[in-house]
């Protein structure tokens, strides 16, 4: 019991921030689906379930993960949280697709492979991001 407090301790930031992007995958989910079935055209559903998931992150984040940071006005730490996230969109996509494409040889079977390459290479871009650059410790 003492190696998982001790673990938990360690890493609590990394765990949390890792819990609320799942969260977040779900209510990005759920938002796109509310669009696309009123009929909204997919990039512009794409992008308001992208809005809304970001600003969930950063809540959860800015309160939860990082609730220790020192303090900054709120609209500039969401723009640099945002930022960064649409940065991290871009290195996930571009390793998730570089992967496909290059190291699994645009094998179908291993579609599902990139993705997670592509989302663990955005969490880590993210996470450092905002732990180093938007949500600095005190």
């Amino acid at each position: 019991m003492n190696f998982i407090k001790i673990l938990g301790a360690r890493y609590s930031k990394v765990i949390r921030f890792a819990i609320i992007g799942v969260l977040a995958f779900f209510v990005d989910w759920l938002v796109m689906k509310f669009f696309i079935d009123r009929q909204t055209h997919f990039l512009v559903a794409r992008l308001l379930s992208f809005l809304v998931a970001v600003s969930f992150t950063f809540v959860l984040n800015k309160y939860w993960t990082f609730r220790n940071a020192e303090p900054a006005p709120i609209l500039v730490q969401f723009f640099q949280f945002f930022a960064a996230n649409s940065v991290g969109g871009l290195v996930n996509y571009t390793v998730s697709t570089s992967s496909y494409f290059f190291l699994l040889n645009s094998n179908p079977r291993f579609i599902w492979l990139s993705l997670v390459f592509g989302s663990a290479a955005g969490f880590v871009f993210n996470f450092v991001m905002s732990s180093r650059y938007v949500f600095r410790n005190r």
